[in-house]
């Protein structure tokens, strides 16, 4: 546990803590956020990581400032367990905390927080509803904190009481005041309130021929407040009052103290989930400040290390100064040996990683871009800076020889192992056999294990063992400086000569070192010189092509996008000339309608009426063929906007209206059938199917066109019990379009009583009705209230 606690600290996870906890609302949450240990298991970490995505919904879509309110509780529920009572400061306190409870629940009584927030929506709807308690509460507590003067009736008696006693003894002080300033007993103009008494400041030497008593001195002693003899009943009437007041607020408070030591176990809830909701909460806010920065990932757990543009979680730099990192591993890769300058950012890359998985493993997103992939490590055991005691007499070195043993000691297959410039402060070679043989055991021991070093002997391990990633630190040999990226693959020189001469280094001095290196690490660090040269290049060829990239899918976006406008004037110039010559063929469709109305009158010739009416229709069908002519073959204008949207195949048996003349009649044969058949009076007419339409027999425009039917063809009554309202809707339609056509005096409408529903549709429709029949609940001889008698419209 030692360990754990200071490999926390060395990466920087206290700090961390510190951050998480400012971004929380409550001090309750606050004073927890810097106490918060890893869960157990991986499905805990999962389920934290659910919780966050759901927070960040919330706080995007809902105001959580009530929060603000909620205070550390912990000494009120001890208080309350042993059924002391609470002052008016605990009780505003617990009200408060009912009251955030109230508000956060409406935010949960939403219908996409309900369906977008499962986890937390679940936890709240455990909770009991404490409206009952938080108006009991509000009645003795007002919005400020303060005991409302109505909290009982004899408090509210007690203050009307002092009250009244009060302005007696003010008007009284007054007076005193007004003499006392004639007889130059006082020289200020002013009355005092001493230990809840009215009071006079009268000078010392008149003191003795003042009538009064002395209550106070000033601490110059040149003043003595005085109570006047004459208010001497009233001030004691007033502090009679006061403790009357006071002992009834304390019974108050004592009644209401009982009544929540009953409900101590749901305020206890109440309280710790608003608490975890508030650290849930300040985890949203971790990952939008994330977003905001750079970019934030909720991470995955897997075999693999997949850190896209990832970056210490503490660097609150602006988004141009943030350098951002690659870290892709696969399930095989057990150890990283990171080389390169000094101040070139090796230990930052430590502390991040580090602190990235300790994020992960605790319910946070990551510093990283999108679709982070990392192991699940149940221990991270971390050895960076300087651990040398001069209370223990270690050495630098021995304070990480003994630290190093212990984390070989603790470590396992699940385990993130981090030490920065291991045994650097030993003899050369013999730290790096040793950091050698210990990386080696780490790695048998199968645990994770990433290493800084300025060893060159370190970087061969990567022939030795498959297992064993070379990586270096990016430096730009022009400029000479660091550029903090991560390079893997390559191993890094330490730049040591080429740094010092920035620093200020004679040449001399510079030309002697490297003469004293010799031939054997010249040629290795020209070796490295031109991997990372490779590297360089490799890396401006890809930085090449993701330009390339972007530019062609730039250039894709943009002519789709012309592609589709060009859709979209196509569209609006075929809608235009549509609604053009639909318009003109409505207007000669109204002209032939017009013709057709004066055929009317010769219905009785049937004969005549038919040759007219082939004539028309011979008409109608040079204007559609004139039509599609002009503007294309598969266009028809009577299927304008209005038909098309309302159009439906009519049934056997339908009422029907004819398109061309808009005659009423009934369909005789199924859709199936190549022509529609209709009985339109004495007549049976075959048509297109497109040249007929189902009746609107509430259509005001047919509302009064003369009939051909006769009552034999429209039945007495019609039978609706056992239809949905869906099946009943056109039988009635129908009944009511054969009736207003018929000669019949009355019809009646079967609907039974059931649950009522048919019934009031029955009624609602004939009233909306543009026929407007008038209509009744039939009588008992008719079927009583069970059907409905419609009766013709009188002239």
């Amino acid at each position: 546990m030692e360990n754990v606690e200071r490999s926390l600290q060395s990466i920087e996870w206290p700090d961390f803590l510190n951050y998480y906890s400012g971004l929380c609302f409550s001090p309750a949450a606050t004073t927890l956020a810097n106490e918060i240990h890893a869960p157990a298991s991986q499905a805990e970490s999962e389920q934290l990581l659910g919780l966050c995505s759901e927070a960040i919904h919330l706080l995007e879509n809902s105001n959580f400032a009530c929060l603000q309110s909620l205070h550390e509780l912990d000494r009120h529920f001890d208080l309350l367990d042993k059924q002391a009572c609470l002052s008016i400061n605990e009780l505003f306190e617990i009200f408060q905390l009912l009251k955030s409870s109230l508000e956060i629940s409406i935010i949960f009584q939403n219908r996409d927080n309900l369906a977008k927030t499962p986890m937390l929506s679940n936890e709240f709807s455990k909770h009991l509803d404490c409206k009952d308690l938080h108006n009991q509460v509000n009645r003795i507590i007002d919005e400020d904190g303060g005991i409302r003067e109505d909290a009982s009736e004899k408090l509210f008696s007690l203050f009307k009481k002092q009250g009244r006693a009060k302005r007696k003894a003010q008007e009284a002080i007054q007076k005193e005041l007004k003499a006392a300033q004639k007889s130059k007993h006082t020289q200020d103009s002013y009355v005092d309130i001493r230990d809840g008494k009215f009071v006079l400041p009268v000078r010392s030497e008149m003191q003795s021929e003042f009538r009064g008593i002395v209550v106070e001195r000033s601490a110059s002693k040149a003043t003595v407040f005085m109570e006047p003899l004459a208010l001497r009943n009233l001030n004691e009437e007033i502090s009679r009052i006061s403790l009357e007041i006071e002992e009834e607020i304390y019974r108050i408070l004592r009644t209401i103290s009982d009544i929540l030591s009953m409900y101590s176990r749901d305020l206890l809830n109440w309280y710790t989930g608003l608490r975890d909701l508030d650290l849930t909460l300040a985890r949203g806010r971790v990952a939008k400040n994330f977003s905001e920065c750079k970019g934030s990932s909720k991470p995955i757990f897997a075999t693999t290390f997949t850190l896209k543009e990832f970056y210490h979680p503490l660097l609150h730099l602006p988004k141009e100064e943030v350098v951002c990192n690659d870290l892709e591993l696969d399930k095989d890769t057990r150890a990283i040996l990171i080389s390169g300058p000094n101040t070139g950012g090796k230990t930052v890359i430590l502390k991040a990683i580090g602190l990235i998985c300790q994020l992960a493993k605790c319910g946070f997103y990551v510093p990283a871009e999108e679709g982070a992939t990392l192991p699940y490590y149940s221990q991270i055991l971390s050895h960076v800076g300087d651990e040398q005691s001069i209370e223990l007499s270690l050495s630098s070195f021995s304070s990480s020889a003994l630290i190093i043993k212990e984390i070989i000691e603790c470590a396992d297959h699940s385990t993130l192992v981090l030490i920065d410039e291991i045994f650097a402060s030993t003899d050369p070679r013999e730290g790096a056999a040793l950091s050698s043989a210990c990386i080696a055991k780490l790695i048998e021991l199968g645990s994770m294990t990433i290493v800084t070093t300025h060893f060159s002997e370190l970087k061969s391990l990567a022939e030795e063992f498959k297992a064993v990633q070379n990586a270096s630190m990016q430096f730009d040999q022009i400029k000479q400086i660091p550029e903090f990226k991560l390079i893997l693959g390559v191993p890094g020189k330490s730049w040591a000569l080429e740094t010092a001469k920035r620093f200020g280094f004679s040449n001399s001095i510079i030309e002697d070192a490297r003469a004293r290196l010799g031939t054997t690490h010249q040629e290795v660090e020209a070796l490295i010189d031109q991997l990372h040269k490779d590297e360089s290049e490799a890396q401006r060829e890809v930085q090449h092509i993701k330009a390339l990239k972007l530019n062609i899918e730039k250039e894709r976006n943009e002519l789709q996008q012309a592609i589709e406008k060009l859709r979209e004037k196509v569209r609006t110039i075929r809608h235009d000339l549509h609604e053009e010559y639909a318009a003109k063929f409505r207007a000669s469709m109204r002209k032939l309608e017009s013709l057709v109305d004066s055929y009317k009158e010769k219905l009785k010739n049937s004969t005549s009426f038919h040759e007219e009416m082939t004539e028309a229709k011979s008409a109608i069908n040079e204007l559609k063929q004139g039509f599609k002519g002009s503007f294309g073959a598969n266009v028809d204008p009577v299927e304008t906007k209005e038909h098309t949207q309302k159009k439906y195949l009519p049934q056997k048996g339908n009422s029907v209206r004819i398109l061309s003349s808009g005659i009423l009649g009934s369909l005789l044969n199924e859709p199936s059938q190549a022509k529609a058949l209709v009985q339109a009076g004495i007549l049976k007419i075959r048509l297109d199917w497109n040249e007929i339409e189902m009746a609107d027999t509430g259509s005001p425009r047919h509302k009064n066109r003369k009939t051909i039917t006769t009552s034999s063809d429209c039945p007495a009554e019609i039978n609706l019990i056992g239809l949905s309202i869906d099946e009943a809707l056109p039988r009635l339609q129908e009944y009511i379009d054969l009736f207003s056509r018929s000669n019949r005096p009355s019809g009646r409408i079967v609907h039974g009583h059931g649950s009522g529903k048919l019934k009031r549709f029955v009624r609602d429709f004939l009233r909306e009705s543009a026929y407007g029949f008038p209509f009744r609940p039939g009588d008992e001889s008719e079927g009583g209230d069970g059907c409905t008698v419609i009766s013709e419209v009188e002239s």
